[in-house]
């Protein structure tokens, strides 16, 4: 079977326990992969970023500084998440400043590539509002960084 009839056969949509959309491509190799979509939950919600092209994460890590920056927000923690779901992935915190509640998550995995912002449903007004404003600045970035390559 050729990887393009693997990956028809396998193409059908799928959810795993957390909720991750799993479809499958085929590598520039030839390899079947799962390709992960971040799905929201009951309990939060994902405002996905396209990322197109390959940027690496310290090119990515960059991007978040300027764009942070430029929100007024302070980046309080990097961390990764699950290295058995998102290998070599980035994790960030951003905080409006360290003595106010609340938290904007925002991860990037290369590999997918996928990046995301989380917004908890029970965070403050200030994470909804700088989720959605950093969404759009990360799309502003990464298609100017594309373009310009």
């Amino acid at each position: 079977m050729t990887p393009a009839e693997r990956l028809h056969e396998l193409s059908s949509c799928a959810f795993d326990k957390v909720g991750f959309c799993l479809s499958y491509l085929v590598t520039r190799k030839g390899q079947v992969m799962a390709k992960r979509t971040i799905e929201d939950s009951d309990k939060s919600r994902n405002i996905q970023v396209s990322v197109t092209g390959d940027i690496n994460l310290d090119a990515m890590e960059r991007v978040m500084t300027d764009v942070g920056t430029e929100l007024g927000l302070i980046m309080s923690h990097i961390t990764t998440l699950s290295r058995k779901k998102y290998p070599n992935n980035r994790h960030w915190h951003f905080k409006e400043d360290f003595k106010t509640r609340g938290c904007l998550d925002v991860t990037y995995w290369p590999e997918g590539p996928l990046f995301w912002i989380t917004i908890r449903n029970y965070e403050p007004d200030w994470v909804h509002q700088a989720g959605r404003k950093m969404a759009a600045l990360v799309g502003e970035r990464l298609a100017s960084n594309s373009a310009a390559s």
